[in-house]
Order: C-alpha cells, then structure tokens, then sequence
C-alpha cells in the first residue's frame, strides 16, 4: 500500500516555532528514509503523520536512534533526535 509520510520538529514551541526538520514522503512503503538532523539543547515539539497506515509505535534503536515502524515492509527512521525525544518512549 502507498502512502504519504510527513515528519516536522520544531524548536521552542512556545516561542519562536523555528521550523527544524519538515520532510513529505509518498510511496513510503517502498522506500527506506533516513533523515539525520543534529540538534542544540532545548525544548522541541516532533510531530509525525503517516496516511494508509499510521506507525504502530516507536522507539530507540541500540545505537540511541529513534525509529519509527510502520505496517508493511518499510522501516522509517529519524536519526539523531535521541537527546531530545528521550521521554517519547514505545506507546
């Protein structure tokens, strides 16, 4: 199944709402995405939107990157946002 895939991270949401990362994928299920994006100490909201599938869940890899999966056979992933999104853990 194809699908859409949208990631955006935003730095002081409260604040000035600098926009980081804002990333659009289609045909995701055919695709493996990584996406690295160094970041600075402080507050970041992440927001991710998957149409024909949303991820089940995510979680940190052994080397400390937050994955996100999705049904089917891709794997999308965001790499580097580990010392930020510590506290977004499997749901």
């Amino acid at each position: 199944v194809n699908g859409n895939a949208s990631f955006s991270i935003t730095r002081d949401p409260g604040g000035t709402g600098e926009t980081v990362l804002d990333e659009s994928i289609s045909g995701w299920s055919r695709k493996h995405i990584d996406q690295t994006v160094s970041l600075d100490p402080g507050v970041y909201r992440f927001d991710a939107s998957v149409s024909a599938g949303m991820p089940d869940w995510y979680d940190e890899d052994s080397l400390g990157r937050v994955v996100f999966y999705v049904p089917g056979p891709a794997t999308l992933t965001m790499l580097g946002i580990l010392p930020v999104l510590t506290s977004h853990r499997r749901r």
